[in-house]
């Protein structure tokens, strides 16, 4: 069930990856504009997602997910009707609200249901095939997306609307976890509680907090990529429907990345040096964007840098789920994800900035640098403290 859902979701979520931000260009919105948008998205689930994990954690992950499923319906319906600047900030709060009740739900259901089962120990393997499916999702949404914003460029936001009731449908016949505690009475007593807990917990365990604080640098760094890369390769020449086949190659990519963890001997997978390392290559990748090069170059550098992200991400999420306890899981999720989302606020601010008064080539360039040189300092503060 859990792998299906990363089947079906990256699909919903994925029908405006291609268009975005040409569907933003269209209604007028400036690159500063854009980046502010979703700064809103990313600010408000820093604010959420330790408060929705304790939500997950105490009235049960399933209903969380599912109640989060339908918001984010809520959002992308907002999207295809809304014209203005602030009418798409509404939209994102609203769906910043439905993705904090769902991503540390998902993964705690998942790892809970696997223990349960007395096979923990294959949470790691499972997580990779989660990302490889997920992205699987994605090519899949962001080339009919392409299809569908070739034609008009709003219609992508209402097939991701129409395709989140449907996996709300789906998690709603999940079973909640066994031994999980059912509470029907909505209080903000035990949420609180828990939210403490969890908070106390995450930043107590500094490997816990180490690892989220690389996440956060690196969300802080691709945010200028991941913003602008269709207005950058549309303006060397792609045509909006040709942007669903390289969007294909960018997943293909991370399916990569995700296997690569494969290779990693058991005995080394807890190990720090094989998260922060491959981050480097896509530090120099991103680096290597900002110059103008031929389109094949510049295709090739930007897989590469999907390739490290598809790498860190099922790596990150097993080593945090090894070492959260099961009554706070969920909230131990939203922490890391919550600094995740505040390294991304900033650097969609940084980038935004840049491309705005510089260009788009500029604030990669910068975006690189402080990767490939955090990169560096992260694992020199992981070689004096071990």
């Amino acid at each position: 069930m859990f792998l299906a859902h990363a089947l079906i979701s990256g699909v919903a979520i994925s029908f405006f990856f291609t268009t975005y931000t040409l569907f933003l260009k269209e209604k007028g919105v400036t690159l500063m504009e854009m980046n502010l948008i979703n700064a809103a998205f990313m600010a408000a689930v820093f604010l959420l997602e330790v408060p929705t994990g304790a939500f997950a954690d105490f009235y049960g992950r399933v209903r969380s997910t599912v109640i989060g499923s339908l918001l984010l319906m809520l959002s992308f319906a907002a999207y295809f009707f809304s014209d203005h600047f602030w009418q798409f900030i509404s939209a994102e709060l609203i769906g910043a609200l439905g993705h904090s009740l769902i991503s540390g739900a998902t993964r705690s259901w998942f790892v809970d249901w696997l223990n349960h089962l007395d096979i923990g120990a294959k949470s790691k393997k499972i997580f990779e095939h989660q990302t490889s499916l997920s992205q699987l999702g994605i090519v899949i949404g962001a080339w009919v997306g392409s299809q569908l914003g070739s034609y008009d460029l709003s219609w992508p936001w209402l097939a991701s609307g129409f395709s989140f009731l449907l996996v709300a449908i789906f998690v709603s016949f999940w079973p909640e976890n066994h031994g999980q505690k059912k509470n029907e009475k909505i209080c903000l007593a035990p949420i609180i509680r828990i939210a403490k807990e969890g908070l106390r917990f995450s930043l107590k365990r500094k490997d816990i907090l180490y690892i989220s604080l690389f996440s956060a640098l690196l969300a802080f760094s691709i945010q200028g990529v991941n913003m602008y890369w269709s207005i950058f390769f549309t303006e060397k020449g792609l045509t909006i429907s040709r942007l669903g086949p390289m969007f294909m190659g960018v997943s293909l990519a991370m399916i990569v990345g995700a296997n690569l963890g494969k290779l990693i001997p058991k005995k080394y997978e807890a190990k720090r040096f094989f998260l922060i390392l491959p981050q480097l290559i896509t530090g120099i990748a991103i680096i290597g964007l900002s110059f103008s090069l031929k389109n094949p170059f510049l295709i090739s550098l930007f897989l590469i840098h999907e390739a490290g992200r598809g790498f860190f991400k099922p790596l990150k999420d097993y080593q945090i789920n090894l070492a959260a306890p099961e009554k706070i899981r969920a909230t131990v999720n939203s922490f890391s994800s919550m600094l995740e989302k505040l390294g991304a606020f900033l650097g969609l601010l940084f980038s935004g900035w840049l491309a705005q008064t510089l260009s788009i080539g500029t604030s990669w360039l910068a975006s690189g640098v402080i990767l490939s040189v955090g990169t560096l300092l992260f694992f020199l503060f992981r070689k004096k403290r071990h």
